[in-house]
């Protein structure tokens, strides 16, 4: 009798109706269920015309973003609703429970590199092999990919430095993981080489792209605009673009009034789908005393530079007001906390977990920590829930959500 009721259902609602109007109005956990209710659901919530519907209409909107905290050495990945952040707001664990052996040790640290389409990418790294794990925590699926640094020319007794990003490419539709390697030896200025791993070819490609800088890359992922175009920021006020599309190489300058010589360091990220720089000045507030400013610059019109703006700048002691001494706290800007407004901040703090309203005009915080998320380094950041499939990915045991 079960069964002929959902043959009836099946048969009676056309799938012009089934599909927009009742199946991508679901959320994934509902869909993955649905799939257990009849071969005809498992066939159709499966199907690549399905999924890619089904991603196209998340795309199309950010309302329905998960918001995500890794957690680098606990190797936990929270999940929770960003549309009303609060100390009491639900999240959800998910244990990463892919293999976590590498050359026969533990991993210890795993890094976020990116997220797209609702897969992450995460690194490892111990001496000469990488470990990269991509993975959609909503299917359970994963796949880990190795790169062998024994199998390209590095200089002896030099030093090389990992630059990672993780995108898409539409025009060849695939996945793409994009590693910029730059080695030193001395005085010598340091070489960089790009290295693309393809996820539907399920193979590295070294390419033919060399280039010489005299100072070294800032340790960060790339940020990734679009999807495909990966920036690396240099320390001479240089940013790199690398389009996984065209595999061309370009650069642009950073304007003076952020290329500045009284920096401490500078950060590259993407906000509201715009490249920022976040500048970090140290500053002598009292004797033996001091305070860290953060600058956030936000380039507006890509690659205009009249178009960067300021838009805002932030105290520490603003944030922590009785805990001032905890300068090297780094912060990261994730979005307007109101879309329709833009006199607020969302901001996320790496090392004490834990988000910060901002405001910009009364320059007040409101700090929101999050019970059950364990305050450690971390990275917090937004994606969707899909049902985007990876080739020869694998199946992860048991229940993924803990």
């Amino acid at each position: 009798m079960v069964k002929k009721s959902y043959l009836s259902l099946e048969l009676a609602i056309p799938e012009d109706i089934i599909i927009p109007h009742i199946l991508m109005k679901l959320p994934v956990r509902s869909l993955l269920c649905l799939k257990c209710v009849s071969k005809y659901f498992k066939t159709l919530i499966s199907s690549p015309e399905f999924i890619n519907f089904h991603l196209r209409t998340l795309n199309s909107s950010s309302d329905d973003e998960k918001l995500y905290i890794l957690q680098s050495y606990y190797h936990c990945l929270y999940s929770l609703d960003s549309t009303s952040l609060s100390s009491s707001s639900p999240v959800e664990r998910l244990k990463l429970r892919y293999p976590q052996k590498q050359g026969g040790r533990s991993v210890i640290y795993y890094k976020l590199i990116g997220s797209c389409n609702g897969l992450h990418c995460v690194q490892s790294d111990e001496g000469f092999y990488l470990d990269y794990v991509v993975f959609n925590p909503s299917t359970g699926v994963y796949k880990k990919i190795g790169f062998h640094f024994v199998d390209i020319d590095l200089p002896i007794n030099g030093l090389f430095l990992v630059h990672s990003g993780f995108g898409f490419d539409n025009v060849s539709n695939d996945y793409k993981i994009v590693m910029l390697v730059s080695t030193c030896c001395g005085s010598n200025p340091s070489s960089c080489q790009i290295f693309v791993y393809s996820l539907m070819a399920n193979s590295w490609r070294a390419l033919d792209i060399h280039f010489n800088y005299y100072q070294s890359l800032k340790n960060d992922p790339a940020a990734v605009i679009d999807k495909h175009l990966f920036h690396f920021l240099f320390n001479e006020g240089v940013v790199g673009c690398f389009d996984i599309q065209t595999e061309q190489w370009s650069k642009f300058e950073l304007p003076t009034f952020i290329n500045r010589d009284d920096k401490l360091f500078w950060e590259l990220g993407v906000f509201e789908g715009c490249l920022y720089i976040m500048v970090h000045d140290l500053v002598a507030v009292e004797f033996l005393d001091f305070d860290t400013n953060y600058e956030v610059w936000v380039m507006k019109e890509y690659k205009v530079k009249e178009s960067w703006s300021k838009i805002t700048s932030v105290w520490n002691q603003e944030l922590w007001p009785k805990e001032r001494k905890f300068i090297n706290d780094s912060i990261s800007p994730l979005k307007y906390s109101d879309k329709l407004r833009d006199d607020q901040i969302l901001f996320w703090n790496e090392y004490n977990s834990t988000f910060i309203y901002y405001n910009i005009e009364s320059k007040l915080p409101n700090i929101v920590e999050i019970n059950g998320v364990v305050s450690t380094e971390s990275k917090a950041y937004f994606c969707h829930e899909t049902l985007v499939t990876i080739p020869g990915g694998k199946q992860l045991r048991g229940v993924l959500r803990k």
